[in-house]
């Protein structure tokens, strides 16, 4: 939809031209057209992208954390060039634009929609297809089906898939099916037993290939026993991670090795059941403490419930109690997160952008968006902005983000558990 360039105080990082000016990034629009006929134009950008960080507040905070400046974000050079205006440049502002939150509506048909209770369309937008997708909605059932079918307006380049039907299936025993009949071509999701299942089927590709994303347990350190930061090193050190990728993940997910995805020389994660009755014994939990440990099917999926079991049973063995709380609405789990109303929790995290200094401010950083364990270190901060401003090449040879800060991870409140196969 647009290729984009940086211009400024650094040298220019293009997929096109690039030509001297304010400091920016300047977006060089495609033609395509609309399901409405219309064709994608500056407005269309400016307006998408500020009515995106009124629909979806974590928006304006991923903008802000990579370099932007969204008190003044666009300024618009002609009908077809924008410059995304910045504050300075960091390791991912460039990267930071793949986020498919910032999605660029019709701007032309979308405000026939607006009404002075609805300024950003929002209710219209959640239930149709205004974009430059080049697909037309032929159907669409909130939380059960979805219809699309190829534009042959759009204008720009596709393969051959003409339609596309996406199907919510909740049982994941009926998706097994789907697939093996046929019927279904792409699912996922699936209890990771069920993928040996279907290796060896006839015309069934179980493809593995392990992701960055990390499944973790977050902690809440405002009170209570993870409020110290030994207490919640002795935890993390009480969890044999090989064998929870082994049991829950039926082999297919990589035990974290580190807090940080692919980074080198970061400090490793040790099983350790002897070391964490030390620690808890330096604490005024030497006889342990009561754990809730809560977790849903909707996220990190249909593993959780063997997660938590297996974690239960390796707490015990440090004298932690665990209460497993499921929580078996997708839309309470979320609140309670964002709320931070849990001890201790289950999650999964996809890494939007693979760079360390985007990771540790969306998870780590002080009001991040996603910290809502209460953790918050001046300390960590700093380094954390220090990093973002380092070149690629430094982040992850010399001088990795690690050593800025050798021992922060015995404090973080989250403890890696593994990367999660993309099976």
């Amino acid at each position: 939809m647009l290729d984009a360039v940086y211009r400024g105080d650094r040298p220019a990082r293009r997929k096109r031209g690039c030509r001297p000016g304010r400091q920016g990034v300047i977006v060089k629009l495609r033609k395509l057209t609309s399901q409405f006929g219309n064709t994608l134009s500056a407005e269309d950008v400016k307006w998408s992208l500020a009515i995106g960080m009124v629909r979806q507040p974590v928006m304006k905070g991923t903008l802000k954390s990579s370099g932007f400046n969204v008190d003044n974000l666009v300024t618009v050079i002609d009908d077809r060039t924008v410059e995304l205006n910045t504050l300075g440049m960091t390791s991912y502002t460039l990267e930071s634009l793949q986020n498919n939150l910032f999605y660029i509506h019709d701007s032309k048909e979308a405000k026939l929609h607006v009404t002075p209770d609805d300024p950003t369309a929002n209710k219209w937008l959640s239930k149709n297809l205004a974009d430059y997708s080049g697909w037309k909605l032929e159907e669409f059932t909130p939380g059960t089906s979805l219809t699309v079918t190829a534009d042959p307006n759009w204008g720009g380049d596709r393969g051959s898939v003409k339609r596309v039907v996406v199907k919510a299936v909740p049982d994941t025993a009926t998706r097994t099916q789907l697939v093996k009949t046929g019927e279904a071509q792409i699912a996922n999701g699936f209890e990771y037993d069920q993928y040996s299942s279907m290796t060896g089927v006839s015309g069934v590709s179980v493809l593995k290939c392990t992701s960055q994303t990390r499944d973790t347990m977050m902690f809440n350190t405002k009170t209570g026993p993870l409020a110290d930061e030994k207490v919640r090193q002795a935890v993390s050190m009480a969890i044999d991670r090989a064998a929870l990728a082994k049991g829950a993940y039926a082999g297919l997910a990589d035990p974290a090795g580190s807090i940080f995805p692919a980074v080198k020389d970061s400090p490793t994660y040790k099983y350790d059941p002897d070391g964490a009755k030390k620690l808890l014994a330096q604490t005024q939990y030497a006889n342990g403490f009561p754990l809730t440990l809560s977790y849903s099917v909707s996220r990190p999926g249909p593993v959780a419930k063997s997660s938590a079991v297996l974690i239960q049973s390796m707490l015990a063995k440090v004298g932690i109690t665990v209460q497993l709380l499921n929580v078996a609405s997708p839309t309470d789990f979320s609140s309670a997160l964002i709320d931070g109303r849990f001890q201790a929790v289950l999650y999964s995290e996809p890494i939007v952008i693979a760079d360390p200094a985007f990771y540790t401010y969306a998870f780590y950083s002080t009001g991040a968006p996603s910290n809502s364990t209460g953790w918050s270190n001046p300390e960590f901060d700093a380094a954390r902005t220090q990093l973002a401003a380092t070149r690629a090449r430094t982040r992850t040879s010399g001088r990795p983000c690690s050593r800025r800060w050798p021992d922060w991870w015995t404090r973080a409140p989250r403890s890696s558990l593994w990367w999660r196969s993309g099976t």
